[in-house]
């Protein structure tokens, strides 16, 4: 196993707790791109923490991360606009396979990137599910009366399914062979809250958020970030097809590159959406970088045994470029496949 390091960022000055142990924790209360404090064990970062920040760890680290990933909301600017491309691939995706019954979208946010109000004018139910429920109750209370007693909330649902495992797993990081069984229950019980099927099930670009949080708070090795990664990513696949009644259809999104990896992608807007892929994914690999998650990579585990007799095979679309801010778009694709 290789020696535990920090997620991949600028070189910070990492500050230590002092003890002989290998860290377990960065803290997420000072981490910056110039520094980062990095402590063995929980009861070291809980000892900074109340010496550097004052606090009193009332809050877990799986508490602050929802706050931190509420909070992200809150700093949206308003993308209504510039997401307008952007939001035409997700409306093609969701709604190929015709409308009406009940729909869920999954990370749906402010709600920038979907045509909810037409969401509601052709599907009997619309349900919104975020870890933040705030936001999604701003996006339904300024629909129309009729489109508002169509929608269906459900906040606080933490898609990665191991939220309050922060600290857990800063004391002892699961194994492969734990994750896979910690990964099914999670899914099962993100399921469970939602208390579908749904006759449509779609995500909106929550990959590429999951792991996050971890890597705020957790030291571990690149092996073991490997591992959460793809037990997160399964977690989710998992998750959209348990909500998915028999019969009915998924549609996810996913983001895999960015233009801070590919400068170059800033002036690809506009180019035919064929040949963005043999455009941008040979540079980013020339560069050190990959898709990720990587396309191929979601194909052959919806292809796998705990997936492939769940959901039909699964098409993937070409990629389109999501202006996400004035200086900066993602590489985004979208998957689709039925529930058997």
């Amino acid at each position: 196993m290789t020696s535990p390091t920090l997620p991949a960022r600028p070189e910070p000055v990492v500050e230590r707790c002092g003890c002989d142990h290998a860290p377990r924790r960065v803290c997420d209360l000072c981490r910056s791109a110039q520094h980062a404090f990095v402590a063995c064990s929980n009861a070291c970062l809980r000892a900074h923490q109340a010496q550097a920040h004052g606090e009193l760890n009332a809050r877990s680290a799986g508490q602050r991360a929802r706050d931190a990933l509420r909070a992200s909301n809150r700093r949206d600017p308003g993308n209504w606009e510039r997401y307008s491309q952007h939001r035409r691939r997700v409306h093609e995706g969701v709604c190929v396979d015709g409308y009406g019954g009940e729909i869920a979208v999954l990370g749906a946010g402010s709600c920038a990137d979907i045509e909810l109000e037409f969401l509601c004018k052709h599907f009997d139910e619309v349900h919104l599910v975020d870890l933040d429920g705030e936001v999604i109750e701003r996006a339904r209370d300024r629909l129309p009366l009729a489109a508002r007693n169509k929608t269906t909330l459900h906040g606080d649902i933490d898609f990665s399914g191991f939220l309050e495992r922060i600290d857990e797993f800063g004391e002892a990081f699961p194994s492969p062979q734990e994750l896979g069984p910690l990964g099914v229950k999670a899914a099962q019980s993100i399921a469970a809250r939602l208390a579908g099927p749904f006759r449509r099930t779609v995500s909106t670009c929550v990959l590429s958020q999951l792991l996050a949080p971890y890597q705020e708070n957790l030291v571990t090795s690149s092996a073991n970030w490997e591992y959460l990664s793809a037990t997160l990513i399964a977690v989710h696949l998992i998750t959209l097809a348990r909500v998915t009644r028999p019969g009915g259809s998924c549609f996810m999104a996913f983001d895999v590159l960015s233009s801070d990896a590919v400068p170059a992608m800033r002036d690809l807007q506009g180019e035919p959406s064929e040949r963005l892929e043999e455009l941008i994914v040979p540079q980013a690999r020339a560069a050190g970088v990959g898709p990720n998650p990587d396309p191929a990579a979601l194909l052959l585990l919806l292809a796998s045994p705990q997936l492939a007799g769940v959901v039909t095979p699964p098409r993937l679309s070409t990629p389109w470029l999501w202006e996400i801010a004035p200086d900066a778009v993602q590489l985004v694709y979208g998957l689709s496949f039925m529930r058997r």
